[in-house]
C-alpha cells in the first residue's frame, strides 16, 4: 500500500526473494538524493524440534560410588538430529576434590554445555553436554568421573529438526537450598527446551514435560537427577517441586532448523526508515 502523503509503502510479503529497490527523494527546492538497497524476504519458519528417542528409560540410568556410568541407547532416522545427556553428581559425606565430567558416544567426545554446583557447595553438581548429527541406530553412551568417586544420575534425549549451525543457544543455571528449582531460557516458537536438574533429596514433580527422573541417594548433595523438556517461546521457565535441600538446574534452548540470525524485516519497518534518512 502506498501513502504519498506520508511518503512510504506497505505491506506484508507473501513470497520469499530478494528484490532492488531505489528510493528518490525530492525536496521542496527541488534538490534530490537516491538511495539503493536489497529487500530480503526470508521463507516463513515452519515446523518446530522434535523429540526422536529417550534413553536407557524413564527412569534414567545410575550408579552408587563409581566414577563411570555408561548405557546403550537407540537414535531414530530423522534428520538433523541433536543427542543430549544430562547429569547428576552427588559426592558422598566426606568426599572432596576437583570433580569434572566428560561424555562420549561411539567414541566421540560430547560438548558441554554447562555445570553448576548445588547450592554453591563446590563438589556436587550437574552438567548438561550434547552432540550433533549422530547415525541412527544403537550406540553405547558413556559418562566418566574425574576427581574421585560419586553417585551418577543420567539419562538422554535426542531431538530432530535441529540447526546445524547453531544447534544451542542462551543455556541459562540456577542453584539453590529450597522447595522449587528454577531457570529461565530464552527461546522462540518452533525451538525446544531442555533441562537437567540435579539435587540432594528426591524429585517430587517438574512443572514442564517430565522425561526421566531418577531418585537414587538422598545423603548426597546431588544423588538424584531429572530432565524436561518444554515447548519453545520468547521465554520459558524450567522448574522442579523438591524437598528442601541442594539443588542446581540447567537450562538450554535447541534452536530450530530454520533459524536465521537474520530474521525477516517486514516490508512497512524497513521502507518507513529508509523513506525519512
Amino acid at each position: 500500500m502506498r501513502n504519498r502523503r506520508l511518503g512510504t509503502d506497505s505491506g506484508t510479503p507473501t513470497v520469499a526473494g530478494t528484490a532492488s529497490l531505489t528510493f528518490l527523494v525530492i525536496d521542496s527546492f527541488s534538490s534530490t538524493a537516491t538511495k539503493a538497497l536489497t529487500l530480503t524476504v526470508n521463507p516463513a519458519r515452519g515446523g518446530s524440534v522434535a523429540l526422536d528417542t529417550l534413553g536407557p528409560s524413564s527412569g534414567g540410568a545410575s550408579v552408587s560410588s563409581s566414577a563411570s556410568l555408561s548405557w546403550t541407547h537407540v537414535m531414530g532416522s530423522g534428520s538433523n538430529t541433536l543427542l543430549t545427556v544430562g547429569v547428576a553428581v552427588g559426592v558422598r559425606s566426606g568426599a572432596d576434590g576437583s570433580y569434572s565430567v566428560a561424555a562420549r558416544d561411539k567414541g566421540v567426545a560430547m560438548v558441554s554445555a554447562g555445570r553448576v554446583d548445588a547450592g554453591n557447595d563446590g563438589h556436587d553438581f550437574a552438567q548438561l553436554v550434547y552432540l550433533l548429527s549422530l547415525p541412527s541406530g544403537s550406540n553405547t553412551l558413556q559418562v566418566t568421573l574425574t576427581g574421585g568417586i560419586a553417585d551418577l544420575v543420567g539419562g538422554k534425549m535426542s531431538f530432530t529438526g535441529v540447526n546445524a549451525t547453531t544447534p544451542v543457544r542462551d543455556v541459562t543455571t540456577g542453584t539453590g537450598i529450597s522447595t522449587s528449582a528454577s531457570a529461565t531460557a530464552s527461546s522462540a516458537p518452533g525451538d525446544m527446551v531442555v533441562d537437567v536438574l540435579a539435587t540432594g533429596t528426591s524429585v517430587t514433580s517438574s512443572k514442564q514435560t517430565l522425561r526421566w527422573k531418577k531418585n537414587l541417594n538422598a545423603s548426597s548433595g546431588a544423588g538424584n537427577g531429572a530432565q524436561s523438556t518444554a515447548a519453545g517461546a520468547s521465554s520459558v521457565t524450567m522448574g522442579y517441586a523438591v524437598p528442601s535441600d541442594d539443588w542446581a538446574l540447567i537450562a538450554m534452548d535447541v534452536v530450530h532448523q530454520q533459524y536465521s540470525r537474520h530474521p525477516r524485516t517486514p516490508a512497512t519497518r524497513l521502507v518507513q526508515v529508509l523513506g525519512a534518512a
